[in-house]
């Protein structure tokens, strides 16, 4: 209960003032004399002392409101906000149920959920308005054609903007802070705005080819395709236009709608970035997002991507079967910079894959810039890519292999290298703004250290030369030359950058006082005296470091020939001469040398055996002075001798299979080989077949067009590799059985895994950690021109390398390798135009000692009897690296490899030339 104190003051204040005595005291003051008379102060001079209203109490006395009768000190207290009993408080004693100071039966009811007035009903008789159970006091205006609030305006304040359009319409306004946009209003063309609320911004205009997409990451290697895809599209229009409201679409997605709060605009000539999460730790590195969307995927097989606005397809790209584009892996496909226009971006020749990364990602694309050349293409036709060294592919005079002009400030030739520095020493001209005081001098320049010499340069460019210059290094050492005959001596010399008087530049003048001493003087032999200076003994003038016999203490049997002399060798010669001057001569020296090879002849032919040899100065009977007979009990079989073929006899002694008159590597099939010409080297089984010249080149009997082989064409960029499986065969091969390849641009045929280094290193070779042929290695640029195609037969794998070059030289390099399933291979090289360095043969790649680095050309005439080819089948590698010429053109180069098996360790297989292989004492 709540007392009120609301009448306590005025009373305290009054007994303070006049004093509060008993019932009728008096107070003698005048009135309106401030007390003195007895009145109030103030009062108007009423006389405190009169109880004007009868209750028997005057305000002297305490009555508080001496106007009416009830209110008097001790009267009843009521609750009627009245203080009645005049005790300072109103309505003391009454109830006060809200607790606001006011008696109840004062108060009045208030919407504030309280009960006002103690009638036990909160908030009795407050509207509610729109009837929701809410009184108006506590309502909330909704967005609903109801006054919520009560407060007499329907849906008050759901129109912020003003613009007659509020978020309650069947069409609500689509940005209420905005009044320049509504439902209700027409699109302004070239503001940036969505005025109409359709999503669409400048909307209305749109034409096919508007928007063209120009980069596409189908299939990212670094992350997962649902956290890397991304796709770029290029401005073509005339102006700005904006990517919100347009659909994306993808084969087997519902199309995408781009929706964002925020305009997202493409300024003309600009791309936008558009990907599948804009998480740069999470998409593979892409940064630079304008818009991520969540719901289309793109296929790495079949697929298409689209892009719409207000009804209008902009541009569509199609990848897969049938389109001429594939998804790389990795990388995106990408339009060149020269063909972003609606017509060419649709052509497949236009597209590439990238070749540049990005960022920290690992796979290959330019996300949010310009897309670049594609380096496959020769845009300005001077024969020259990107990837060839082209810095400038738009302008036909610029490339790798033009004239540089100097000082017209154009890179003319593409070698990176200032044009205002035409001596190449890293400093440009002066004429240009550099500080090389003369740029056709590389030894010029203002690193240069300034020398002493002739022509008085100023190699450091700092305006002084040779002994002006401080810095100057280099002074000339000038000789004393006593007796003027143009040499010093060494014993007096002086440091000058200039000629001194009585001085020379060139010393060794071993008599000073004498002017017919001096280097290069006329020599006087044995008249003791050293005139030119040489500082050898005057007694030997054939300069052997032996004085003649002549002379006491002298022992050179013959001082004018520096070959003879004791410490010489006695030679096998014509002459006679004692060469070491002993006093004997050829075979009557025991201690003759450099005597003449002869080999047993055992049949006269002239020829002897090369396991059989003597040393000697003169003929010795049963023996030749030339070696290499394959057979020393027939005459006829020799190396003069001529070859007849097929008559089971190495004639020659060449080493070559008697059955093989064209050399190609294959019998005649005439005596029990497979080659069905033994007369064309160009024709053998597996050989290319030429489709137009009526042979029937590969012996499978089938001629030209006829022939069903069908070569796969391996498509290969530079240092590019492709792999391929074999269906009918396996390559057995350094120890274990291959059914898959790889072919590399750059001339290797590896298994197990690859490179595609172009090294051309033997050691690099030796060890590459896998097993490889060496087709010819080199720096190869498929690319560029020229093909290559793989087919397998029966048996056998071959890679045809049909005019392929060399990066930067060029060339034009046709061979065939095949390999075969019983362990052999061979290469048969035809054109090699503008071949020199590179590496052919083949390893095991695991570094082992047991290599073979030969001139395989020469090898070929001592292949082991019975082998395919070349080499024992127990080697880590056979090989030659050709460093600055090549004879391989128009050669077959066989390989034995690692074939068969070497059961009894004598280092040689049973295919490759054993004939006993239970038996290591029997072997080649």
């Amino acid at each position: 209960m709540f007392r009120s104190h609301l009448s306590l003051f005025p009373l305290v204040l009054t007994c303070a003032l006049l004093g509060c005595g008993d019932k009728g005291s008096s107070d003698s003051g005048t009135p309106g004399d401030g007390g003195a008379d007895g009145g109030s102060v103030g009062d108007g001079g009423a006389d405190l002392d009169v109880d004007a209203d009868g209750d028997g109490w005057t305000p002297a006395a305490g009555d508080c409101d001496d106007a009416d009768a009830a209110v008097f000190p001790g009267a009843d207290e009521f609750c009627n906000g009245v203080d009645d009993d005049c005790d300072g408080y109103i309505d003391e004693n009454s109830d006060d149920t809200d607790g606001d100071g006011i008696a109840d039966c004062m108060d009045s009811e208030e919407c504030d959920g309280l009960d006002n007035d103690g009638d036990g009903v909160v908030d009795n008789g407050m509207p509610d308005t729109d009837g929701d159970g809410i009184l108006d006091c506590f309502d909330s205006e909704e967005c609903d054609g109801l006054d919520n609030d009560g407060d007499g305006v329907v849906d008050n304040g759901f129109d912020e903007d003003g613009d007659g359009s509020s978020l309650c319409d069947p069409v609500p306004d689509c940005d209420d802070g905005n009044a320049d946009r509504s439902p209700d209003f027409s699109e302004i063309d070239g503001d940036g705005i969505d005025n109409d609320c359709d999503e669409l911004i400048d909307e209305g205009h749109w034409s096919p080819g508007d928007l063209l997409i120009v980069e596409l990451m189908v299939d990212p290697a670094a992350v997962d395709d649902g956290a890397g895809e991304w796709f770029e599209v290029y401005n073509a229009s005339a102006s700005t236009v904006y990517l919100n409201g347009l659909v994306i679409e993808s084969s087997g997605d519902a199309g995408h709608q781009v929706v964002s709060d925020e305009p997202i605009p493409i300024p003309r000539g600009e791309v936008a970035l558009l990907a599948i999460n804009d998480n740069a730790s999470a998409n593979g590195g892409v940064e630079g997002v304008d818009y991520d969307y969540n719901d289309i995927s793109l296929l790495n097989g079949d697929d298409d991507l689209s892009i719409s606005a207000d009804g209008v397809l902009l541009d569509r790209v199609t990848w897969g079967s049938g389109s001429g584009l594939a998804a790389p892996t990795g990388a995106s496909l990408m339009v060149d910079v020269l063909f972003f226009s609606a017509s060419e971006n649709d052509l497949p020749e236009s597209w590439c894959a990238a070749s540049w990364g990005w960022g920290a990602g690992t796979d290959l694309g330019t996300p949010g810039t310009p897309d670049q050349y594609c380096d496959i293409i020769d845009h300005d036709g001077d024969g020259y890519w990107v990837s060839d060294g082209d810095c400038d592919d738009g302008d036909p005079a610029i490339h790798p292999g033009a004239t540089d002009t100097w000082y017209d400030g154009v890179d003319g030739n593409c070698d990176g290298w200032s044009d205002y520095d035409a001596d190449l020493d890293g400093f440009d001209s002066s004429d240009y703004g550099g500080d090389d005081c003369r740029d056709d001098d590389p030894l010029v320049n203002p690193d240069a250290t300034e020398i002493c010499d002739a022509r008085g340069a100023d190699e450091d460019c700092d305006g002084l030369s040779n002994s002006d210059d401080p810095s100057a290094e280099g002074t000339v050492t000038f000789y004393a030359d006593d007796d003027g005959d143009g040499y010093g001596s060494l014993l007096d010399s002086v440091e000058s950058c200039d000629p001194v008087d009585g001085y020379v530049d060139v010393s060794g003048d071993c008599n000073d006082s004498d002017p017919s001493v001096y280097p290069g003087a006329p020599e006087t032999w044995y008249d003791g005296v050293d005139a030119d200076c040489a500082g050898d003994s005057d007694f030997d003038a054939d300069g052997d470091g032996f004085d003649t016999d002549a002379y006491a203490g002298g022992d050179d049997c013959d001082d004018s020939d520096p070959f003879v002399n004791p410490d010489a060798r006695e030679v096998c010669d014509d002459s006679g001469v004692d060469e070491d001057c002993n006093g004997l001569v050829n075979s009557e020296d025991p201690d003759v040398g450099e005597s003449i090879t002869y080999y047993r002849d055992d049949d006269g032919d002239g020829y002897g055996v090369d396991s059989d040899t003597r040393l000697g100065c003169d003929p010795i009977d049963g023996y030749a002075d030339r070696g290499g007979d394959c057979d020393d009990t027939d005459p006829d079989r020799n190396p003069g001798e001529t070859e007849v073929w097929y008559d089971g006899d190495d004639s020659d002694c060449d080493g070559w299979d008697d059955y093989d008159a064209d050399k190609d590597g294959f019998a005649a099939e005439d005596y029990g080989g497979i080659d069905c010409d033994d007369t064309d080297p160009s024709v053998w089984p597996y050989a290319w077949e030429d489709d137009t010249d009526g042979v029937d080149n590969d012996c499978d009997g089938y001629v030209d067009v006829d022939d069903p082989d069908e070569p796969i064409a391996i498509r290969l960029s530079d240092d590019d590799y492709e792999s391929v499986t074999f269906d009918r065969f396996t390559f057995p091969f350094c120890g274990s059985e291959y059914s898959s390849a790889y072919v590399t641009s750059n001339g290797l045929l590896t298994f197990g895994s690859t490179t595609t280094s172009y090294s051309e290193s033997a050691s690099t070779f030796r060890s590459m950690g896998y097993p490889a042929v060496g087709m010819w290695w080199d720096d190869l640029n498929p690319s560029h021109g020229g093909d290559i195609y793989v087919l397998e037969h029966d048996g056998a794998f071959a890679v045809y390398v049909q005019g392929i070059g060399e990066f930067s030289e060029g060339g034009t390099f046709v061979w065939t390798t095949v390999i075969m399933d019983d362990g052999h291979l061979f290469t048969a090289y035809e054109e090699m135009t503008g071949a020199s360095d590179g590496l052919i043969g083949w390893t095991c790649g695991t570094g082992g000692s047991d290599y073979r680095e030969l001139d395989l050309t020469a090898a070929l005439g001592s292949i082991n009897e019975g082998a395919f080819g070349i080499g024992d089948g127990t080697e880590d590698a056979v090989y030659e690296v050709f460093v600055s010429s090549m004879d391989v053109e128009d050669r077959t180069i066989l390989y034995c490899g690692t074939a068969g098996s070497d059961d009894d360790g004598d280092g040689y297989t049973d295919l490759c030339g054993d004939s006993d292989d239970t038996d290591p004492t029997v072997h080649p």
